[in-house]
């Protein structure tokens, strides 16, 4: 599926009504690291990590389930907040937590970029000459530290050449409240666009709100 089908799924219509009632993916594989060794980033605060995936669609269910896909239309950006134990590269902290990032997405890249799950963390995107770069910005979770929110972010954006967004800005993109937070991005006629969907727990999960998409 491509940014244009997840976004079909996903629309709000104009009684805030929307398509998907359940979110489900193959979790475990899709949160371990692209890159194993961490070795592109920026020590104990930030790596690059994106996964290769593409997404089904039940009709019946009106279930959207995503999972990895080589050379997939979509990238999945891992949750690295529960520590990298065994990183040699970026993380020299045993445990410590990582904030993680994408490549450039270019006009001819992936379509749509994911993310989560959040309770707390942000979501960052970045402009790079005519390409995106978007990030997950965690939180400390229990037992494992990490670099504050706002280190994370500078650190992204000189690794990749961006203008940081301002503390304010960071501040609002914080995922937090009731439900487990998912963050979709589909490119659209050349523009992207985000949503927030909040879920249950588990997969699949119950689908509990979605966000009307916002211009990136």
């Amino acid at each position: 599926m491509n940014g244009q089908e997840i976004n079909d799924k996903l629309e709000r219509g104009l009684f805030g009504s929307y398509k998907i009632k359940h979110l489900a993916g193959t979790w475990s594989t899709l949160e371990r690291p692209s890159d194993m060794t961490c070795a592109n980033g920026v020590n104990d605060s930030v790596t690059q990590q994106a996964r290769s995936v593409d997404a089904v669609w039940n009709p019946a269910l009106k279930r959207l389930t995503i999972q990895a896909a080589a050379g997939g239309p979509g990238l999945w950006i891992p949750y690295l907040g529960n520590g990298m134990p065994n990183a040699v590269g970026v993380a020299v902290t045993a445990g410590h937590g990582l904030g993680t990032y994408t490549p450039v997405v270019g006009a001819a890249g992936a379509s749509w970029v994911a993310t989560g799950p959040f309770s707390g963390c942000h979501i960052v995107t970045l402009t790079v000459g005519g390409g995106k770069v978007f990030a997950h910005v965690i939180s400390p979770a229990a037992g494992y530290p990490c670099a504050p929110p706002a280190t994370q972010t500078i650190d992204i954006a000189n690794q990749v050449g961006a203008v940081p967004p301002t503390p304010a800005v960071l501040a609002a993109s914080k995922v937090s409240g009731g439900g487990i937070g998912f963050v979709f991005w589909t490119r659209l006629h050349g523009a992207w666009w985000r949503r927030v969907i909040k879920t249950g727990a588990g997969s699949p999960a119950k689908v509990i709100s979605v966000e009307r998409r916002q211009l990136c």
